[in-house]
């Protein structure tokens, strides 16, 4: 009740109590995801190894791929919190489910590598995106981006 009473307060001026608790109720069900990622394919050597990818503290980490091989990004998703609806809050005309977009690119050429579209009714799913390591010797940094189809500040 805490934190209903710290976002009732400032808006009790301007909207009813039941437009109050349905913004908090919004609020409350917007989601929370945990995404861990894993790439798989050839690795050090070996064909169908697997290796989780943390988000690097500076560019002097990098993961070594062979050229034009096939790998996978695979995203583990946790929804973290209980659902209250099996539909999102959005200007939709009709109800929607949540959805989202898997986008993988390479910033510096403005190159889209993959694109998966996947929806996730249950608190742990899993989906990947296949790609192909460049032709090219060197470093590449990719960028993947899970982007909500429906809800604002999801994203990451």
């Amino acid at each position: 009740m805490k934190n209903y009473e710290a976002l009732a307060r400032p808006l009790r001026k301007e909207f009813e109590e039941s437009q109050i608790e349905r913004i908090y109720q919004v609020i409350k069900d917007v989601p929370t995801i945990n995404v861990e990622l894993k790439v798989r394919g050839q690795l050090n050597d070996q064909s169908d190894a697997e290796q989780v990818i943390k988000q690097p503290s500076d560019r002097n980490v990098w993961y070594k791929l062979h050229a034009n091989e096939e790998y996978q990004l695979v995203l583990s998703l946790h929804r973290l919190g209980a659902k209250s609806s099996d539909y999102i809050y959005s200007r939709f005309p009709k109800p929607k489910t949540e959805g989202y977009f898997l986008t993988l690119g390479c910033q510096e050429s403005g190159e889209l590598i993959g694109l998966k579209r996947f929806s996730s009714r249950v608190a742990r799913s899993t989906s990947h995106v296949v790609f192909n390591a460049p032709s090219k010797l060197g470093r590449v940094i990719y960028t993947l981006y899970f982007i909500s189809d429906g809800q604002i500040g999801v994203d990451q």
